[in-house]
């Protein structure tokens, strides 16, 4: 795949414009470096260099990698240079001085250990995710999350973005997630499997977000399987948002959180739709994958 056509949130900030500018070399260029683009990347933004109330700012390098990823299949090799990529930018260090330290003291993230903001240019994208309800109709019309204030680094309007897009996201964050310990990262997990295959779906809703479940076994199943976090309740309202850890679908009446029993149950709901003959044929596949990773994830922690 060659370059691909800069997206609008480019062009309103110069800074941005050479984020997308790094990245696009980094990833199509043959002497690419990781570690090299990690740090030419994060010296834009770190805390040291910008001032305080602009630190925000780095939703624009999220936001980036995020649009990057959403064009490239889970399989591409720029889908896991991006992934590489991030995991370099996990292991910048930033000098401990007054700015750095307030700022982690106030959003309790460590600079850039973990990938500070990237929750609030996640969320922007899940507004504008295949699922249905959407969240802005779960919060009853309630604009997107804070990081929008900075970038619309998602489709305009109110279309959401293809289901092949929301699985590219997802693939990445799963990826991300087997490799490193960024928090949230689990609850992103969850939450995609409890929207795919906890839920009453219609077909079209269901070729639009069950791969994206799939790829969190696929990239982290291990990971997932061996999460013994437990969460008795959900929070208020979270009937309505799913958005909580104790959060459950309508399908899936057991234990919260991540659990054997709810593990069971997504093998199963993996599997039937792996036979469900009004899905199309690469939403199965991913089913049938998704159902004999974890097959083979519990074979081998025996």
């Amino acid at each position: 795949m060659g370059s691909l056509a800069r997206p609008e949130f480019v062009d309103k900030e110069q800074r941005t414009a050479n984020i997308c500018d790094v990245i696009e070399d980094f990833l199509l260029k043959e002497d690419r470096g990781t570690r090299r683009t990690a740090i030419a990347l994060t010296s834009l933004l770190s805390p040291s260099a910008i001032e305080v109330p602009n630190v925000e700012e780095v939703c624009w390098l999220w936001g980036s990698i995020f649009w990057f990823a959403k064009a490239y299949h889970p399989s591409a090799p720029e889908h896991d240079l991006l992934v590489d990529l991030l995991v370099d930018i996990t292991k910048i260090t930033v000098p401990r001085e007054r700015r750095a330290l307030e700022d982690e003291s106030i959003h309790g993230e460590v600079w850039w250990r973990d990938l500070p903001r990237w929750n609030q240019v996640w969320r922007d994208f899940e507004y504008n995710a295949p699922i249905v309800p959407s969240m802005a109709e779960r919060k009853g019309g309630l604009p997107s999350p804070p990081a929008e204030e900075h970038a619309s680094w998602t489709s305009s309007g109110e279309t959401p973005m293809p289901g092949k897009a929301w699985t590219n996201v997802n693939a990445l964050g799963a990826k991300l997630h087997a490799r490193t310990s960024i928090r949230g990262l689990d609850l992103k997990g969850l939450y995609a499997l409890l929207e795919a295959l906890e839920e009453e779906r219609t077909p079209k809703e269901l070729d639009d977000i069950v791969p994206a479940a799939a790829c969190w076994i696929l990239s982290a199943g291990k990971k997932i399987r061996e999460n013994d976090e437990r969460h008795t309740a959900s929070i208020a309202g979270d009937d309505i948002l799913k958005r909580s850890p104790g959060s459950r679908g309508k399908l899936y009446c057991g234990a919260r959180g991540f659990s054997n029993e709810r593990w069971a149950f997504w093998k199963t709901r993996f599997g039937m739709l792996s036979r469900e003959p009004t899905l199309n044929e690469e939403t199965r596949l991913y089913a049938m994958q998704a159902m004999n990773e974890m097959m083979s994830v519990e074979v081998r922690g025996r």
